[in-house]
Parts: structure tokens; C-alpha cells; sequence
């Protein structure tokens, strides 16, 4: 879509977009090409998608999913992935919100 300033010296281009995730963070690019002329001029804009926040849960990763028994000790890995970044990760079991608690065998720290 382009058009053209009523003194002939302008022209107004422009795109539409829907971004996705997958495109935050990169180029976007307005080269500009004048025929008859050698000089090639180019402008670039980085894409900042925002979205909402994307997470998993791993089983941590030095433990072996085939041999985990009662009473042993596991730890668990929230990878988040947000842009703006996450602000905090909450822990639930069965609904409710898992709090530290040393004595009980409750331990969290950072993403884990």
C-alpha cells in the first residue's frame, strides 16, 4: 500500500503485520531504491512482541523418571517464556499454593 505526496517527492508506504511469538525480536526492513541512482538506503525496526506468559514443567534434570520412590527427594523446573518478562512463579499441588517450608520438605528457589 503506497501513495504519493501531491508534489510527486514523497511516497508513503506501509504493511500490515499480525505478529506471532515467533517473530519477536526480529528485523523489520524498508529498503528504498531509486532508479537510475546507485544509492541504496535502508531503515530497520526490531519487532518487540508482547505476549502473555508460556510455561513448562520439567522433572529436574539429574533425576531419572523411572526410579523416583516414596519418600525421595525430587525437584521440579518452571521454564517460563514472556515478553514483558514474568513478574513471579507460583507453586500448586492438588490446588493449593506450595509455600517454603524446610521442616515439611518444601524448598523453592528461583524457577525450581
Amino acid at each position: 500500500n503506497s501513495r504519493t505526496s501531491l508534489d510527486g517527492k514523497t511516497t508513503f508506504s506501509s504493511t500490515y503485520i499480525d505478529p506471532e511469538i515467533s517473530d519477536s525480536g526480529l528485523i523489520l526492513l524498508c529498503r528504498v531504491e531509486t532508479p537510475g541512482l546507485q544509492d541504496i538506503k535502508e531503515n530497520e525496526w526490531n519487532i518487540p512482541v508482547q505476549y502473555s506468559p508460556r510455561s513448562n514443567i520439567h522433572l529436574g534434570g539429574s533425576l531419572n523418571s523411572t526410579n523416583i520412590r516414596e519418600f525421595d527427594d525430587v525437584y521440579f523446573e518452571c521454564r517460563v517464556n514472556a515478553n514483558p518478562l514474568h513478574r513471579r512463579i507460583t507453586w500448586k499441588h492438588n490446588e493449593q499454593v506450595l509455600r517454603q517450608d524446610k521442616s515439611a520438605g518444601i524448598i523453592i528457589s528461583g524457577n525450581s
